[in-house]
């Protein structure tokens, strides 16, 4: 079974490698517009196979495969008049990205998953409550510090200067209260009494994003649960997954509106012609979407010093303080298309340390710790890091999480609080 499983591996590579140059000629020679289909029918296509090897869409290459490659579609659609031909360039550092990442993942050591863990709900519900109350007071310092809550203000930026260093860890790490809450109700038998508080406990908890105007974090959490709910979903429902789109688009949509950012503001600051193909709501969605890549293809050959890892390995730099003393030799203002569009794809901050070299090895770690979290048994904390990890590539098109402190983060804070709570049972 498994010698049937690395051919099939070996084939979908062959078969993914020839439609990508094939779309690429296409790019360069013809089309935009049909190489865009091509990698969008890959995006189809790879993730159903993918389902068919591993016997769930929950595995690293579906989720990466599907959002890579319908992202870089998008954005090969160039739909906004700033989006120009990639160069060549470009597309060579994204194929050996998305290879690297699959020779890590299939590298990765195959063993038979431990058996699940039975946890004493006890134990459970003291991580809980310390996560639950730590990021409610962590919102309270801040919000003493700062003199506001986003939600209240009208200046256009208040969410982005709310946070306080080291503090905003906390707050942040509300976005898992609401999986862990999600997991107990389906999986123990608790008295009402105790159903009431966790229900309103993850209210408040996803009041906090609300609170805080972050539309990211809000998102997060939703997805996060979703990803709890698909392990105990019957395979032929699709009501989970109805529901959790339906949230997930309220949620931008809410958020958005909390910006103060109006129509006109959004045609200015996001430099919208006026003859777009699409409203302002839909070009923005597109952008977000699709726009990194093209702030990427801006920093193509155009990076004038490397940054030797502090990009990649910036999570032990923020949570150990050191950036502070290295901030000012280290870090870099990468081009911007348009200046308020700061975003890049996962690939973007090994290319900042060491280039195309750079991609290569780190590309090729993700995958290896993609594989490792995937192989871990399926107790309640192993599904928070599973889900994490899954977000983290979800989300690849927008920013590295695996280079994100508060990803990272809560990795160690959820870590720590599985070994107080388990001691070495956690494995």
């Amino acid at each position: 079974m498994e010698n049937k499983k690395v051919k099939l591996n070996s084939v979908l590579s062959i078969i993914t490698f020839f439609v990508m140059n094939i779309a690429i000629l296409v790019y360069y020679g013809s089309s935009n517009s049909i190489a865009a289909i091509l990698f969008i029918l890959l995006s189809i296509f790879l993730p159903v196979m993918y389902c068919r090897i591993y016997g769930t869409y929950l595995n690293s290459k579906s989720i990466f495969s599907l959002v890579f490659f319908f992202t870089v579609g998008l954005s090969m659609l160039r739909l906004h008049h700033y989006q120009v031909e990639w160069k060549y360039m470009t597309f060579v550092i994204l194929e050996f990205s998305y290879f690297s990442f699959l020779l890590g993942y299939d590298i990765g050591k195959k063993r038979i998953e431990k058996q699940k863990v039975n946890i004493d709900y006890r134990k459970i519900k003291l991580v809980m409550n310390t996560i639950f109350y730590l990021s409610v007071i962590a919102l309270i310092v801040e919000t003493m510090i700062r003199g506001y809550l986003p939600l209240f203000s009208s200046n256009m930026a208040s969410y982005q200067k709310f946070s306080v260093t080291g503090i905003h860890y906390f707050t942040v790490s509300c976005v898992v209260y609401l999986p862990f809450s999600y997991y107990v109700l389906k999986n123990y038998e608790i008295d009402n009494k105790e159903k009431i508080k966790l229900i309103i406990k993850s209210l408040l908890t996803i009041a906090i994003p609300i609170l805080i105007v972050s539309r990211q974090l809000l998102i997060m959490e939703i997805i996060l649960t979703f990803f709890i709910a698909l392990k105990f979903a019957n395979k032929k429902s699709l009501l989970v997954i109805i529901i959790f789109l339906i949230l997930g688009i309220f949620s931008w949509v809410l958020i958005g509106n909390f910006r103060n950012q109006d129509e006109n503001y959004l045609k200015s600051a996001l430099k919208i012609q006026d003859d777009a193909p699409l409203s302002t709501a839909n070009m923005r969605l597109y952008m977000y979407l699709s726009f990194n890549y093209d702030n990427f293809n801006a920093n193509v050959d155009n990076v004038e010093r490397l940054t030797y890892g502090y990009e990649s390995l910036f999570p032990i730099f923020a949570l150990t303080g050191t950036k502070f003393l290295l901030n000012d030799y280290l870090d870099v203002d990468h081009i911007r298309v348009i200046n308020a569009f700061t975003t890049y794809p996962i690939q973007m901050c090994a290319y900042s340390d060491f280039g195309l070299l750079g991609v290569i090895v780190y590309m090729f770690f993700i995958g290896l710790f993609c594989k490792k979290i995937e192989l871990k048994s399926d107790n309640i904390f192993n599904l928070i890091y599973k889900s994490i990890t899954w977000y983290s590539l979800a989300f690849s098109f927008f920013t590295s999480f695996f280079s994100n402190a508060s990803i990272v983060f809560l990795y160690v804070y959820i870590y720590i609080l599985s070994r107080i709570s388990l001691g070495s049972e956690n494995k």
